[in-house]
């Protein structure tokens, strides 16, 4: 359901995305687990929100700026990874959602499989066959973009991106003069990354990988998240017992988290990261008012490295619904000998 929510609330965020005006801070909000920017809020690494006009030029929605120019598979890597050194500025972002579509998507045959039992199972029960994906809700295939701005600094960078649940290409955008040495992605769902500068390594810790390590991604429940909320709102009707039991048995996976990103990065993960329920762009380092801006990097034209899948479509959202829905019937028709009509009679 929050899924779900998150994606309605990004599509009309991004409706009048363009505007940019008055308090950035009106335009974050409390969300499930902490807070939620909506997109065109950078938010920084010292916790601040701004405008993303403030401090880039040419920012432009990556659902409508065209297709990638170039595809490559990214490398699924193990749980060991060279830790930051004192000769590196280390950043990190957690991340639960982006609210900002790409025009990539990716899917397994897994997918089609599920999809064509919900088709057999409509079928059987005399409903008009389940077309696939109900309404305006965004596909749950789509890869959805998280910007990463790195100001200048005096080291090379050293970045972390964690995201949760929903599927991500991170978008790199470094400023004139900015290096970045090494960037590790992590998390369960499918990830990819674009414009990532020449000589920057790239370390994934994704898919099954994460539970291997003993580094599933959990959140963590703030003063803001939905639970807490209700705890302390005494006109609330919830039972308190089971909210407490559920936001107990989060805050001990998250520590658990914690612990592993101790481990494996050597810093305090509540310290030195980000932490948001939706954050469309980030910004590490500092930058002023006064600062040259950071030029956009849109997806379009660009190289884009995606996890592996069986099947990928590179457009817009009416046009995958299509390719798949047709999948799914041809993997009924021709490879299972289904009809849907003749089940529909039965």
């Amino acid at each position: 359901m929050f899924r779900i929510a998150t994606a309605l609330l990004g599509a009309l965020a991004l409706a009048g995305c363009n505007e940019q005006s008055g308090d950035p801070n009106s335009k974050v909000k409390p969300a499930e687990y902490g807070m939620a920017a909506q997109p065109t809020v950078l938010v920084s690494g010292e916790g601040n929100y701004h405008w993303i006009s403030e401090f880039v030029d040419g920012f432009r929605l990556s659902a409508v700026t065209g297709n990638p120019a170039t595809v490559k598979q990214l490398a699924r890597n193990g749980c060991a990874v060279a830790q930051p050194t004192d000769e590196q500025e280390f950043h990190s972002v957690m991340t639960y959602s982006s609210g900002m579509s790409s025009r990539i998507f990716a899917y397994n045959r897994a997918d089609l499989l599920a999809e064509a039992a919900t088709y057999v199972k409509s079928a059987k029960n005399n409903r008009r066959p389940y077309q696939y994906m109900i309404g305006g809700r965004t596909p749950k295939e789509v890869l959805n973009v998280n910007d990463v701005m790195i100001a200048k600094q005096d080291k090379p960078a050293y970045l972390v991106l964690i995201s949760g649940v929903e599927n991500v290409v991170w978008n790199i955008h470094p400023a004139e003069g900015a290096k970045i040495d090494q960037i590790v992605l992590v998390g369960e769902n499918t990830q990819g990354i674009a414009n990532v500068p020449e000589g920057t390594n790239v370390h994934s810790i994704i898919g099954s990988t994460p539970k291997k390590c003993g580094g599933r991604v959990w959140f963590r429940y703030t003063e803001n998240g939905r639970i807490p909320r209700k705890l302390n709102d005494p006109t609330s009707g919830w039972d308190k017992d089971a909210l407490r039991e559920g936001l107990e048995k989060v805050t001990k996976n998250h520590r658990k988290f914690a612990l592993w990103f101790r481990k494996t990065f050597g810093k305090n993960l509540e310290k030195s990261t980000i932490q948001m329920d939706r954050a469309t762009h980030v910004l590490f380092g500092q930058m002023t008012t006064g600062s040259p801006k950071i030029t956009y990097q849109p997806i379009a034209g660009s190289v884009v490295h995606l996890a592996r899948h069986d099947h990928y479509h590179f457009g817009d959202q009416k046009e995958f619904r299509a390719k798949f829905e047709a999948q799914v019937m041809d993997l009924l028709n021709k490879e299972m000998g289904i009809s849907l009509d003749e089940l529909a009679k039965k």
